[in-house]
Parts: structure tokens; sequence; C-alpha cells
């Protein structure tokens, strides 16, 4: 049913209870199936400008290359639907059930995505820029290159999800949950994660440049190679991460909690680390010139081949410490 005219929303709910579900190509601007049950219905290339289907059933349905500008969806059931593709700019989807569906290459600039769940959804390339996603579930999902600069997703779920090659730049992620969440070559320039829960997030290549991590989780967080210049991260967790290469130029690390964690061959240049807890890490051949260690616990770390030009050592507890010449002290 390709070529169709003067359609309404009636006409199209008696064509689907008549069995019909091939509604490919069809403009149908402001249309109403709130509550409406259309599962398997086929809207390929459909104009839906405005449309409202608040808390229709629409399991399985197509809507690749649909224009859904502006629509309402709120409370919707859309599992394993198929948005590929389409136009879905300034649409809302407050806790619709999107489990499944596929939003790839799809458009969705200034959604709302509150308290949505997008469980094991497909959102590889979706541009989601602006878009709010408070308290949004994407556990399981694949955001591989989506760009979400901008986007509002404080406390939202985002445990194993992938956000390799994402543009998260300015992204809100506040108290959200990435545990176990691939970043790798990820951009957080300037994000905000303060508080977020990152244990064992795969961040490596990232870049966290002017990010806030303030009380961040990052335990046994892999950031080989990320790039924190500037980064805030005070107060945070660190505990056993691996920061091998890692650029950490100027970064804030005050009181932070760096137990047994690996900073091999690290750049922590004019780094503020006071108070900061360094006890067993690994700052072999790490690069600490005009550092500030200011009252920072350095208790059985080892030195070996660390860079201490300049750097503020005032009140250091060395207990057991190898020294960056190998010596150990007492």
């Amino acid at each position: 049913m390709s070529s169709i005219e003067s359609w309404n929303a009636q006409k199209i709910l008696e064509q689907y209870h008549q069995g019909d579900r091939n509604f490919i190509k069809i403009e149908l601007n402001q249309a109403d199936f709130q509550k409406s049950n259309l599962n398997g219905i086929n809207l390929n290339q459909a104009q839906l400008i405005e449309v409202n289907l608040q808390q229709a059933q629409l399991i399985n349905a197509n809507f690749t290359k649909a224009n859904l500008y502006q629509g309402k969806i709120d409370q919707a059931k859309l599992v394993l639907a198929n948005f590929a593709q389409s136009n879905l700019s300034q649409t809302s989807w407050v806790e619709a059930d999107l489990t499944g569906a596929n939003f790839s290459g799809a458009m969705m600039n200034r959604a709302n995505l509150a308290e949505a769940v997008m469980i094991q959804c497909n959102l590889v390339h979706a541009q989601l820029q602006y878009s709010n996603c408070l308290k949004t579930n994407f556990t399981g999902a694949s955001l591989t290159g989506a760009d979400l600069t901008n986007a509002n997703c404080q406390s939202a779920i985002l445990t194993k999800t992938i956000l390799t090659n994402a543009n998260l730049t300015k992204i809100n992620l506040k108290k959200a949950s990435l545990i176990q969440a691939y970043l790798h070559s990820s951009n957080l320039q300037q994000a905000n994660l303060e508080g977020a829960d990152l244990r064992f997030a795969d961040v490596r290549n990232a870049d966290f440049s002017g990010a806030n991590l303030s009380y961040a989780n990052l335990e046994n967080a892999n950031l080989t190679g990320a790039n924190l210049t500037g980064a805030n991260l005070s107060y945070g967790n660190l505990t056993e991460a691996n920061l091998t290469g890692a650029n950490l130029q100027q970064v804030i690390l005050h009181e932070t909690n760096l137990t047994a964690t690996n900073l091999l061959n690290a750049n922590l240049g004019q780094a503020d680390l006071s108070q900061a807890i360094l006890t067993q890490a690994g700052l072999l051949f790490t690069n600490l010139t005009d550092a500030n260690l200011t009252g920072a616990d350095l208790s059985q770390a080892n030195l070996i081949g660390a860079d201490l030009s300049g750097t503020n050592l005032g009140q250091v507890s060395w207990s057991k410490t190898i020294m960056p010449n190998g010596k150990t002290r007492k």
C-alpha cells in the first residue's frame, strides 16, 4: 500500500483491524493513535509529524525512515520497533518501553527520553544532541559513534553500554551508572560526571579534558592512554585503576583515593595531588614535575624512575616507599 490518499487515523485503524499492516509512505500529520494497538504495523517512510502515540502498543512496528518530528510517544510500548534513519527530533518518549528497538542513524536531537526503557537498543550513530535522558535505562545498549553533545543523562543507567567513539562533549552524566561501560576513544570533553559510577569501565584513550569527575567511582577502570588534562577528580575513587600512559597534566586529585593505582609513564605535571592516597600505587617513570603532593600518602608506592622536579612534597607519608633511585624509605 505505497500510494494512499485521504488517510485519517480512523481509516488506518479500521484497515489494520481487517488485517492490513502495510501503510508505507502515508502522510498523516497530527494523527491521534493514543492507546491504540498497532503491533507489527509497517509505516516505512511515513510522514507522521506531531503524531500522538501516547500509551499505544506498537511492538515490532516498522518506522524506518519515517518522520515523527515533535511526536508524542510517552508511555508507549515499542519493543523491537524499528526507527532506523528516522526523524525523531523533538519527540517525547517519557516512560516508553523501547527494549530492543533499532534507532541506528536516527535523528533524535532535543528528544525527551526521560525514564524511558532502552535496554539493548541499537543507537549506533544516532543523533541525540541536547536530548533529555534523565534516568533513562540504556543497559546493554549500543551507542557506538552516537552524538550526545549537551545531552542531559543525569542518573541514567548505562551499565555495560557501548559508547565507543561516541561524542559526549558537555554531556551531563551526574550520578549516572556506567559500570562496565565501554567508552573506548569517546569524547567526554567538559562532561559532568560528578558522582558517576564507572567501576570496571573501559575508557581507554577517552578524552576527559576539562571534565568534572569529582566524587566519581573509577575503581578498576581501564584509563590507559586517556586524556584527563585539567579534569577534576577530587574526592574520587581510582583504587586499582589503570592509568598507564594517561595524560593527567594539571588534573585535580585532591583527597582522591589512588590505592594500588597503576600510573606507569603517566603525565602528572602540575597536578594537584594534595592529601591524595597513593598507597601501593605504581608510579614508575611517572612525570610529577611541579605537582603538588602536600600531605599525600605514598606508603609502599613505587616511584622508580619518576620525575619529582619541582614537586611539592611537604608532609608526605613515605613509609616503605620505593624512591626514584630504587632505594626504599623506612
